[in-house]
């Protein structure tokens, strides 16, 4: 909590922005002094998931568990494709781009996870501050992605040799659970509904699990 000016902020909050009104503000006139809605953050999640479109969609079930395991926790996603993420299930959606690089590498954050072996995503890795690294890193000589820790070592090697890719059983979602330190309980896609917008998919049949 900070005082500015005798009034009461609240940065720590889910819903705080610092550059325009938080939706609680906006919607029903609530500032931080007594906000009903306060929502103080315990963990600072970050994902980066840059693509391709259909990798990042398949990462969305990771979604579940951290909401799970982190109900407190403000996520933040950074990604090449913001507009396939699901908006409402994500505290900060981040375009990779220089303003959100230096953005990023300001702030700190309790777990960072990179699911990419892009150099720019592994690099990121590198300079971001986090207490707990997950994913992919540079390797230091060489300069090319290296398993941040044993948990990533199963999806980078069949990442980077074809026939260990041919042998694997293990569908992509699992993999990525796997490589977070989580056990795969079938948790399904999340998407952005647009129900906002007007849209209604209360006929349509229920998503399938995320298996694949």
């Amino acid at each position: 909590m900070a005082s500015l000016a005798g009034i009461t902020v609240h940065p720590d909050c889910r819903h705080f922005r610092g550059d325009i009104p938080c939706r609680p503000n906006k919607e029903h006139g609530y500032q931080c002094a007594n906000c009903p809605v306060y929502a103080p953050i315990q963990q600072r999640i970050l994902i980066i998931k840059l693509g391709a479109i259909g990798d990042v969609i398949r990462t969305t079930p990771l979604l579940r568990r951290l909401r799970q395991e982190y109900p407190m926790g403000k996520i933040t996603w950074l990604t090449l494709t913001p507009a396939i993420l699901p908006q409402g299930e994500i505290d900060e959606v981040l375009k990779l781009d220089l303003p959100a690089v230096l953005h990023l590498q300001q702030r700190e954050f309790d777990i960072l996870l990179n699911l990419d072996k892009d150099k720019e995503a592994c690099a990121l890795h590198d300079s971001i501050r986090a207490t707990q690294k997950f994913g992919y890193t540079l390797h230091p000589q060489y300069g090319v992605a290296w398993p941040s820790n044993a948990l990533a070592d199963h999806k980078y090697l069949t990442g980077v040799f074809d026939q260990l890719s041919l042998q694997n059983q293990k569908p992509y979602v699992q993999e990525i659970f796997e490589l977070c330190g989580f056990e795969f309980r079938g948790e399904e896609y999340v998407f952005d509904t647009h129900e906002d917008k007007g849209y209604d998919w209360s006929h349509l049949p229920t998503m399938p699990r995320a298996l694949g």
